[in-house]
């Protein structure tokens, strides 16, 4: 679903203005609430809980993966927060086909997750991680040589990369959290899970937006929307080594 949301929001833009996007949405939301309360009240409630204690949130592999998705999540909103507006204003696209082009990175996602979740089951959550990190790094890279005049057809191919490599490394990173806590811990563990991600997305949304306020005063909005985006790239390499890294010494142990 998540995939679909760029192409109607571009469907209702063109129409209606940027105001209907938000207007929609609350119909959807109530129907929702109402319908997660009255699905929550008829699950009965599990009354065995163990309390997670700071030194279960501290250990070695629960904070590698959370810095992972951290930076993984942080990075991928580039993508979210300038290329709109490099489709629609550097570009010249409408609004609904700016829509289509941009649905390629959650497509890219939606594809990637299942397939990768399948890998962890067979070899493990680092390895898939790790690729994923990799693969995100380098769409993220391809947006970061763009200019006025790259193909369509590559932006095309840097959205659906990056996408595809946040999907392929978030479910593995999940499974790594999850598995990391007992079964009476499992709602912390994914909120921890959720947590990381939600801040990844302050932080790199906060920082990606100072980088191109700033840049573009120097360097222009193509040159600004190019640099943040390998400044993206760069940073979820790094976070690729470091995951290599981490996972050595966390096998050496103490």
């Amino acid at each position: 679903m998540g995939a679909l949301g760029p192409l109607g929001a571009g469907l209702l833009v063109e129409p209606f203005g940027w105001r209907s996007v938000f207007h929609v949405r609350v119909p959807l939301a109530l129907g929702l609430l109402a319908w997660s309360i009255a699905a929550l009240s008829a699950e009965p409630m599990e009354r065995t809980r163990q309390p997670v204690r700071v030194a279960d949130l501290t250990r070695a592999p629960v904070l590698l993966a959370c810095a992972l998705s951290f930076v993984a999540r942080g990075a991928i909103f580039a993508i979210w927060l300038l290329v709109p507006f490099y489709l629609v204003d550097a570009r010249g696209l409408s609004p609904a086909i700016a829509g289509v082009l941009f649905m390629l990175a959650p497509l890219g996602t939606a594809f990637a997750a299942p397939l990768s979740g399948r890998l962890a089951d067979r070899v493990g959550s680092w390895a898939p991680a790790v690729a994923g990190l990799a693969i995100e790094s380098l769409g993220l890279a391809l947006l970061g040589t763009a200019d006025g005049a790259t193909p369509l057809g590559s932006i095309a191919i840097g959205l659906f990369t990056a996408g595809w490599g946040v999907g392929f490394f978030e479910v593995p990173n999940m499974a790594a959290i999850m598995s990391a806590f007992a079964p009476t811990q499992q709602g912390a563990a994914g909120g921890l899970s959720f947590l990381a991600r939600t801040l990844g997305v302050v932080v790199g949304v906060a920082s990606l937006a100072e980088i191109f306020a700033v840049r573009r005063v120097t360097v222009g909005f193509l040159g600004a929307f190019a640099e943040a985006h390998m400044t993206a790239a760069i940073a979820v390499a790094a976070a690729a080594l470091l995951a290599i890294a981490g996972r050595r010494a966390i096998l050496r142990g103490p």
